[in-house]
């Protein structure tokens, strides 16, 4: 290997352990060793897609260096899914799958000889998981996350007068599945909210059964 390989290994190292030593120190599952091997890794299969493709006796039309850099990115997101997971209405994990797929981006930049690009992201990345974190938590302080299970007849305007009263007690809804029965012309609306700490549930059911049509629904 040529000296000059050697560069951009220790680069993807210290970049990778800049990142690994935040989610480290957060307790995060991916911590420092992980995002070191991952920015490293990615990097060594750049440099290698690259030296295939130069070749000893020049370039080589046939080898793309971009495939093996296309295989890194595919790897880890199947590596990021096994770090997501669901515990009730939460969902744990997508930052730190996020991060070691960004990660691994860097790693394929400083590969590629992008120097510059990987830095900026790395500064970017370190930014977002350290100052916006504290910047969430206060803008999402003291509100729980509550699921909603709405069973009722199908009817136009529903949904809308169900979100329309939840908004009036002040609670976001954060995501929304709907599926229909046609037959028994009936919906099942199940909905993630994100509810004040305070608000009482049983306020919060009364208001929703009073919505025409609705016939079963549980907040848990």
């Amino acid at each position: 290997m040529d000296e000059l390989h050697y560069i951009p290994i220790v680069l993807s190292a210290v970049l990778g352990g800049i990142i690994g030593y935040e989610r480290q120190r957060r307790n995060q599952p991916a911590g420092f060793r992980t995002h070191i091997v991952i920015c490293v890794g990615a990097c060594l299969v750049m440099l290698v897609g690259l030296s295939l493709a130069e070749g000893p006796d020049g370039p080589r039309p046939f080898a793309d260096p971009a495939r093996m850099g296309a295989q890194v990115v595919t790897g880890m997101g199947f590596l990021g899914a096994g770090a997501i997971l669901r515990f009730g209405p939460t969902v744990k994990g997508l930052t730190t799958a996020a991060g070691i797929w960004t990660v691994a981006g860097i790693g394929l930049a400083v590969g590629a000889g992008l120097y510059g690009p990987a830095v900026l992201v790395t500064a970017l990345l370190i930014t977002v998981l350290s100052l916006f974190a504290s910047l969430e938590h206060r803008l999402f302080a003291g509100k729980d996350l509550r699921r909603l299970s709405v069973t009722a007849l199908h009817g136009s305007g529903l949904i809308k007068e169900i979100v329309s009263r939840l908004d009036d007690q002040g609670i976001e809804v954060v995501d929304l599945g709907l599926s229909r029965n046609v037959v028994e012309k009936r919906i099942e609306i199940n909905a993630t909210l994100r509810m004040p700490s305070g608000t009482l549930v049983t306020e919060v059911t009364r208001q929703l059964q009073d919505v025409p049509g609705v016939q079963e629904m549980e907040i848990s």
